[in-house]
């Protein structure tokens, strides 16, 4: 049945102009696509070519009655007004609806199931990923397509009667996930563009892409050589595990881009006036103001009353103001951690154990891929407590090419 529909969707492409090389849509494993080369394709050739007929743009929206309903509405609280614009026209033209639209074929090979999306999982799944701030992320993209959906609703009479809320976060999620930023005629426009959606990820695509203006068309060139039977790839950007967990339903181990979130407050009311709290992402670059912050809130917290008299502004805690509280500082951070640590449903080493016998594709493999990443990051953290609270004991210099930029800053300190 998968088959029929992947060639009607083909022949409807080819009918309307679209090329799509010497290309081959499949299934992969737990209802997973993807588009592999037929033949060898050659670099710098253009292997996608999709008419603007065959796309769908905010700006069909905009000429439907819903669509001008947004728009003359307060819509100022919709959080990506094109992107809704899109899911009113697929919800207005979805064949259930119009068994007539020109849009048909496409729609009937986009995925019907996306429980991989976080959004989607069981009180029971979620707890894979307990400890975590991605939680309430997932919280926050639902509670952002609730405020979506009632600013519609509130603007457009008539649409809660036609399209519930289940169908509105379908389509919506399916165009946060596949949708492209393109421009036509000098406009920025959200895009969903038939068979180019179709590419899964990779840090190093084998494609580029772009709009072409000269011949009004959306068109995906290669970027290198590419051998038969080989998957043909796009890249959604460098991203951190949450936003494409959030926003694409997948997870990547080892990816260098991931970050932890760390929210912190002071307790002490005198503290307090000079840094109340902390809250930012951390990866594992020392080189960038966000640890900077955190090494000032963790100096302001474990300085004492004279340190404070002698320091009165946080700036003077963006470097060490002594030994004592750099070590105290550093201590305040690995039991920190340890608390964090505590607080996931397994350790770093059983989850790292778990994956080896875990299948890619599943929900299991995405939370533990994502927990693993947040896990590393806090351990890059500890080590690197643990490290330069022994130098500054000791008083000695040390050559940590790891945490080269602050072993430059104990070095100082010691000496």
């Amino acid at each position: 049945m998968e088959d029929t529909k992947f060639s009607i969707f083909e022949k409807w492409l080819k009918d309307n102009g679209a090329k799509i090389g010497n290309t081959l849509m499949q299934n992969k494993i737990n209802g997973e696509r993807e588009v592999i080369s037929k033949d060898t394709l050659t670099k710098g050739s253009n292997i996608v070519k999709i008419p603007q007929k065959l796309i769908i743009t905010d700006k069909l929206a905009e000429d439907t009655y819903y669509g001008q309903c947004l728009l003359k509405g307060d819509h100022t609280k919709i959080h990506n007004l094109g992107i809704s614009l899109v899911a009113i026209y697929i919800l207005l033209t979805f064949h259930k609806k119009n068994p007539e639209s020109f849009f048909k074929p496409y729609y009937d090979i986009l995925p019907t199931n996306i429980d991989h999306f976080p959004i989607f999982w069981s009180h029971k799944k979620l707890l894979l990923l307990q400890g975590s701030n991605i939680l309430n992320k997932i919280q926050e993209r639902i509670n952002s397509f609730k405020n979506d959906y009632n600013v519609i609703i509130n603007n457009c009479p008539g649409f809660k009667e036609q399209f519930s809320f289940k169908q509105f976060v379908y389509v919506r999620t399916l165009i946060g996930s596949r949708n492209f930023g393109i421009q036509v005629n000098g406009e920025k426009r959200v895009a969903m563009i038939p068979y180019a959606d179709m590419l899964n990820h990779s840090a190093s695509p084998s494609t580029n892409w772009y709009y072409s203006q000269k011949e009004d068309c959306f068109k995906m060139d290669t970027n290198t050589t590419i051998q038969p039977s080989t998957e043909i790839t796009d890249t959604y950007g460098k991203k951190n595990n949450l936003n494409y967990f959030i926003f694409y339903g997948f997870t990547l181990p080892n990816n260098d881009n991931n970050t932890i979130t760390f929210n912190l407050k002071q307790v002490d009311e005198t503290k307090n006036k000079l840094a109340p709290s902390f809250i930012g992402e951390l990866n594992k670059d020392l080189d960038n103001s966000t640890f900077q912050r955190l090494l000032a809130f963790l100096r302001v917290s474990a300085a004492t009353n004279e340190d404070l008299e002698r320091n009165n502004s946080l700036t003077n805690f963006y470097s060490p103001i002594n030994k004592t509280n750099e070590y105290n500082a550093l201590r305040n951070l690995y039991l920190l951690i340890e608390q964090l640590e505590r607080n996931y449903i397994k350790s770093r080493g059983k989850i790292k154990k778990l994956l080896k016998k875990t299948r890619h594709f599943t929900k299991e493999y995405s939370a533990f891929t994502y927990i693993l990443g947040e896990l590393e990051i806090l351990l890059f953290y500890k080590n690197l407590a643990s490290i330069f609270m022994e130098q500054l004991e000791k008083g000695n210099t040390g050559t940590n090419k790891e945490y080269k930029i602050y072993q430059n800053i104990i070095n100082n300190i010691v000496s």
